[in-house]
């Protein structure tokens, strides 16, 4: 692995057999920005992104391309498009290519919500509904 690296060229069943948060942790401690990917665990494909690591889930043999461009050249550059749910890597032959993506992960990448800030979002309606119950219950 190279010591600048944010991004992680892997392919099929990332995260399998990691259960725990922790795995996901470890990657963001280590400066993991992206993995790029044909398959993930379905536990690493909600974990993954609410540490703010993007799963770029892509086709086996657009995978195989970019792994073997960065392994030729280690300054390959990679440069991967939330917002539109692109990857690109000009070395490999790979033009924007559109990646699989849920909508929830999406958005909370886009806007940078965990799933505190997700709660926030709820706080009015939340507040609501406590003012409206009897005086007799615990708030």
């Amino acid at each position: 692995m190279r010591s600048q690296a944010s991004i992680i060229v892997a392919d099929e069943n990332f995260g399998c057999g990691a259960s725990r948060q922790h795995d996901v942790w470890a990657l963001r401690d280590f400066g993991i920005k992206a993995v790029i990917i044909s398959s993930v665990a379905a536990i690493h494909r909600g974990n993954l992104p609410q540490e703010e690591i993007v799963p770029v889930e892509i086709g086996h043999d657009t995978v195989e391309l970019i792994m073997a461009a960065t392994e030729a050249n280690s300054k390959a550059e990679i440069e991967i498009d939330v917002t539109n749910a692109t990857v690109t890597c000009r070395e490999a032959g790979v033009f924007p290519t559109p990646f699989r993506f849920d909508n929830a992960s999406h958005f909370n990448l886009i806007h940078r919500y965990d799933p505190i800030d997700i709660t926030f979002t709820f706080e009015k309606s939340t507040v609501g509904h406590e003012s409206s119950w009897d005086p007799w219950l615990p708030k």
